[in-house]
């Protein structure tokens, strides 16, 4: 289970929706699924970059959350990214090591392991979130141009 989750959102967004509406009621759902799929997609090709230093064994890496299908909820649809809790031992103790790496650990009080701010940036950035935000948009206008006439 996911406990992150990406929506789509970019200026414009309510211009493109409008387009597609106006060409095809059900393209506007492919054109979020398209957006959300890609976000999930640069947020998983950055948590990897940035979990090469923690590679040892790559099992933290590999709860990476990738090829997902965007969840909705009546009109509206989210991606999970970040990392996957899994149900057994295994994926659970892989999925808080990266919260481990993320916010660091503290023991008696004192700072154990220090936050490593590029794997939090990887998944909460700026930088991630102004890349998704390109990626959205071009998702979205690949659909509009597909399907204008």
């Amino acid at each position: 289970m996911a406990r992150n989750k990406m929506s789509v959102e970019f200026p414009g967004l309510d211009d493109y929706i409008r387009q597609l509406e106006a060409i095809d009621e059900a393209a506007v759902k492919r054109a979020f699924d398209a957006a959300l799929l890609a976000s999930e997609q640069v947020v998983k090709e950055s948590v990897v970059s940035a979990m090469q230093k923690h590679n040892d064994t790559g099992h933290t890496v590999s709860t990476a959350i990738s090829g997902r299908e965007p969840e909705w909820t009546q009109s509206t649809g989210k991606a999970p990214i970040g990392f996957e809790i899994g149900e057994d031992r295994r994926q659970k103790d892989d999925r808080l090591a990266s919260v481990f790496l993320m916010y660091g650990t503290k023991v008696h009080g004192q700072p154990h392991i220090a936050p490593d701010k590029a794997l939090y940036n990887a998944v909460y950035g700026a930088a991630v979130r102004r890349r998704v935000q390109k990626i959205q948009e071009e998702a979205f206008e690949k659909v509009v141009r597909r399907l204008e006439p």
